[in-house]
């Protein structure tokens, strides 16, 4: 002590590992809110996709009716 160090209290490595724990808890957070975000928008996009699909099957299938009545 006679050096004029100040070595880190037991307390400030308490408080250092809790800051540190939940900058870890909250970079975890976002992470998983990102990914949840890309799977939401993933399914979205699907949904959209297999909608079109299929209004594009009934449309066909309604030209192939009238195709057929007409003959």
């Amino acid at each position: 002590m006679a050096s004029g160090k100040h070595p880190i209290k037991l307390t400030d490595r308490v408080v250092i590992l809790a800051i540190l724990a939940l900058l870890v808890f909250l970079a975890t957070l976002l992470v998983l809110t990102i990914l949840a975000t890309l799977v939401i928008l993933a399914t979205l996009i699907t949904l959209v996709t297999l909608a079109i699909l299929a209004f594009l099957a009934t449309l066909a299938q309604l030209t192939l009716l009238v195709i057929l009545v007409a003959k």
